[in-house]
């Protein structure tokens, strides 16, 4: 029991540790990583996919008016949004002249990973290129590094040694049990051999 114990306190210890995958009811919110799908359009025609594209969703990340349109989404949701030359890119960028047409998808949102205070760079630093998506490895890979998959796995492990070894204890037991005789059983054998000591 006290095994079960302390491997609930671990447990307890990852999840609450970890950023968990949630679709909560607020939707999106400042600093969260979101996983989505976008087609890019303007001048009346799509200009760039980005499937599986991920980002932190804070006002330096990523420009102004897509910012303000992923706020309040949830997964699964579809939504248009329009960047108006405003709240877009910077005058210099290439793109800074220009209406933005965002068709987005949300796949995962992960709460707000990097903490209150995490600063992203600003998207004047960042160069954009169309057709480049960054491959950030495989999902595999992130699953066998994650702590909750690392926990789980030393959990089901602790608990199938803990079951083997009660297992074993209670074959024990029940070798034990069957070898005691009960005081009925003891009175009928002791019986027996006093009337086979008698002739």
């Amino acid at each position: 029991m006290k095994l079960v114990r302390i491997l609930l306190f671990i447990l307890l210890i990852v999840y609450f540790g970890t950023p968990q995958t949630s679709a909560y009811l607020d939707g999106i919110e400042d600093g969260d990583k979101v996983n989505l799908d976008y087609v890019l359009s303007y001048d009346d025609e799509v200009q760039q996919n980005g499937p599986g594209f991920e980002t932190y969703v804070t006002d330096s990340a990523i420009i102004q008016g897509f910012y303000e349109g992923l706020l309040g989404m949830r997964i699964g949701q579809q939504k248009n949004i329009v960047v108006p030359i405003g709240k877009g890119y910077p005058p210099s960028h290439n793109l800074g002249d220009k209406i933005l047409y965002f068709d987005v998808t949300i796949n995962t949102i992960l709460e707000n990973v990097r903490g209150d205070n995490y600063i992203a760079p600003s998207p004047e630093l960042v160069p954009f290129e169309f057709g480049v998506i960054e491959d950030t490895g495989s999902a595999f890979e992130d699953l066998f590094a994650s702590p909750v998959f690392l926990a789980i796995s030393f959990t089901v492990i602790i608990g199938f040694f803990y079951i083997k070894s009660t297992g074993s204890k209670s074959k024990v037991s029940n070798a034990k049990k069957s070898t005691k005789m009960t005081a009925k059983e003891r009175v009928q054998k002791r019986i027996e051999e006093v009337d086979k000591s008698d002739f």
